[in-house]
């Protein structure tokens, strides 16, 4: 992983996490920005491949398939919590942005990390009295902004793999 996607992930999850904080869901226009942002990186490389490097699409490939299988397996891996209204889609739809930019290593570890920082965050919620009680579905549920533990999530695994890397 390169400092440039690390970069590109941190700013598109932070503006995730300043919208959920705002209205409680992550817009899909930041969604449609991230993909944007994928689309143009990956043409870029393309391009530097082709241009400079004349011999680079191997690379390209077997980057296209880590991202498609990064996608998947971010998107999939928060729809099972979708399903049982653990999370929003606008987090599903966020942890396949970052699967398709940071690939299938990047997405296992966020997706992890996330899933015990949310749990550890809704019960100091609930504890702390912080998350909102609302009625849903004839059930009560608490809602609690899980893109903050998506964006630790992400802090994590990219400390993770650069960790590996330096190793």
């Amino acid at each position: 992983m390169n400092i440039i996607t690390m970069e590109l992930l941190t700013i598109i999850v932070l503006m995730a996490v300043y919208d959920d904080l705002l209205r409680y869901k992550i817009s899909n226009k930041i969604i449609a920005f991230g993909v944007m942002i994928a689309g143009m990186y990956f043409g870029l490389y393309f391009l530097w491949g082709i241009v400079v490097n004349k011999g680079i699409l191997l690379s390209i490939d077997t980057l296209i398939k880590d991202s498609i299988l990064g996608l998947f397996t971010g998107f999939f891996g928060m729809f099972i919590m979708y399903v049982f209204k653990a999370v929003g889609a606008g987090d599903v739809k966020l942890m396949g942005v970052i699967g398709l930019l940071g690939g299938i290593e990047l997405v296992k570890y966020v997706l992890l990390y996330s899933l015990i920082l949310g749990g550890i965050l809704g019960i100091l919620g609930i504890l702390l009295r912080r998350c909102d009680n609302v009625g849903k579905y004839g059930m009560s549920v608490h809602i609690m902004h899980y893109s903050l533990a998506i964006a630790a999530g992400l802090a994590l695994g990219m400390l993770k793999i650069c960790w590996q890397e330096v190793i």
